[in-house]
């Protein structure tokens, strides 16, 4: 069996390439129905928004077969996974599976629904803050691994963002196929829209204090680099 062989049958099994007519470039922004929006417009109770652009640095970037061209509106979640696993942020190269997806929604007490877009917390940004790094360093990094492409299928999960400038981790952990399988995996074939750089401090913090951890997302339609600034709204 080839290196790819694996990839290529998860690619095959979790596919949702031409599931939405509308939405051939990402088919996961399928899941955002007008009723999942509706209920998302619900978590704004409190009126107070979160920027999730970081400060002094590029603005998130969003990565697709093929850029979106609509803002979005939908239900975020945050896993704070670096916290669940008790350190303010999670050692270079670490990656994060499944086990860990499950045990950090259940401690905080949150489900992925359909439509979701999930924001992952590692803490990567704050460790090189600390560390005095520069906050472009791209690897070596903790990220999601290559076996969470059957649990973001399952879920419908529609974006996949991360506070480090690659949502996978980087280099990739032993076991995984290619550096590139979950990308190859869930964005070309699941659809999900993947973003990286995203600023989730604060936002783990908010969440923290209040015991909510979904929220509203407002993101505009990315630039021609694929640029975004995207707004938790609570």
């Amino acid at each position: 069996m080839s290196a790819r062989a694996p990839a290529d049958e998860a690619a095959r099994l979790f596919d949702n390439r031409g599931r939405f007519a509308s939405h051939e470039g990402a088919p996961a922004l399928g899941f955002v129905t007008p009723e999942r929006v509706r209920l998302a417009m619900g978590l704004a109770s409190r009126g107070t928004a979160v920027a999730l652009a970081m400060a002094d640095a590029p603005r998130p970037v969003m990565d697709a077969l093929s850029l979106p061209q609509e803002a979005l509106v939908a239900r975020g979640v945050l896993l704070d996974v670096a916290h669940a696993a008790g350190r303010p942020w999670l050692p270079d190269a670490a990656s994060i599976g499944p086990a860990s997806l499950d045990a950090t929604a259940e401690r905080q007490g949150v489900a992925l629904e359909s439509g979701d877009a999930l924001f992952v917390r590692t803490g990567f940004a704050s460790g090189l803050v600390a560390g005095g790094e520069s906050a472009g360093r791209r690897a070596p990094a903790p990220g999601i691994g290559a076996n969470c492409a059957r649990w973001l299928y399952e879920r419908q999960v529609s974006w996949l963002a991360a506070d480090t400038p690659e949502v996978e981790v980087q280099p990739a952990a032993a076991g995984d196929t290619t550096s590139e399988a979950l990308r190859t995996v869930a964005r070309d074939h699941t659809g999900i829209v993947f973003v990286g750089g995203v600023a989730l401090d604060a936002l783990a913090q908010a969440c923290a204090r209040d015991g909510e951890w979904a929220f509203l997302l407002v993101c505009a339609p990315p630039d021609a680099d694929g640029a975004v600034s995207p707004v938790a709204i609570r």
